[in-house]
């Protein structure tokens, strides 16, 4: 049932362990996009016509980071399964947080808008990686896993909110890359039944909980069946 359901993603800790790390991935995301136009125009003294840019370049970087994320997860994951996905998931999260100080202790305003489009593109791809694991957690409850992680974006935001409403914009950015490094330490902590981890568990082929339940799952196939409808069609 649903309850059954929700009541599977809740208790499971793996769930709360990547709800930690959405926190400071996409909780970053969104504090930067309600953020950075306003930390350049205090910080740099920009005019409002450059700041614009400046938020777009940073939020170009959703276009394709976060996809790229996943598909580096998805890549290494293939070779070197799960273990593989949670390495690059906290590499991505440490670069990110070192990627975080260097832009706060940065005071040149061109080499800070060049580590800003590397610390944006980090920033997605962790949030990439994030998802890239979720439908190993539990896989006939991926609905309400994916629930709990997603929820973390938004707690994340929030405290960012609040630390950056009583701390200087410097010292907010540090205390951000922070709690981003401490999210990425929790990543060795995810042991999923049937996989290895980083460092923990065994990868179990014939375990009954690798049996993969959810639509996230799609079956890998050398064409798209709609590629190959269209084909046809177009001999017929």
């Amino acid at each position: 049932s649903a309850v059954d359901s929700f009541r599977s993603g809740v208790v499971n800790l793996n769930s709360w362990l990547l709800f930690a790390q959405y926190a400071f991935s996409s909780g970053v995301d969104t504090t930067l996009c309600n953020g950075i136009a306003i930390y350049y125009h205090v910080i740099y003294q920009q005019k409002i016509s450059i700041i614009g840019a400046i938020a777009f370049l940073y939020g170009f970087s959703a276009l394709y980071a976060r996809g790229l994320g996943g598909y580096v997860s998805d890549k290494i994951g293939d070779r070197f399964s799960l273990s593989g996905r949670l390495w690059i998931h906290f590499f991505c999260m440490m670069a990110q947080g070192g990627t975080n100080i260097w832009f706060a202790r940065t005071e040149d305003l061109i080499t800070s808008l060049v580590i800003m489009v590397i610390f944006a593109i980090l920033i997605q791809m962790s949030t990439g990686t994030c998802y890239g694991i979720v439908p190993f957690v539990d896989s006939a409850n991926t609905g309400s896993v994916a629930g709990v992680v997603g929820g973390g974006g938004n707690v994340g935001a929030v405290v960012l909110g609040l630390i950056f409403t009583y701390n200087d914009y410097k010292v907010a950015f540090e205390y951000m890359a922070y709690f981003t490094i401490g999210a990425a330490l929790l990543t060795p902590l995810i042991v999923i039944k049937g996989y290895k981890g980083m460092f923990l568990g065994r990868d179990d082929h014939d375990d009954p909980s690798r049996k993969q339940h959810s639509p996230l799952m799609v079956p890998k196939m050398k064409h798209s069946p709609h590629f190959v409808k269209l084909r046809r069609k177009g001999q017929s």
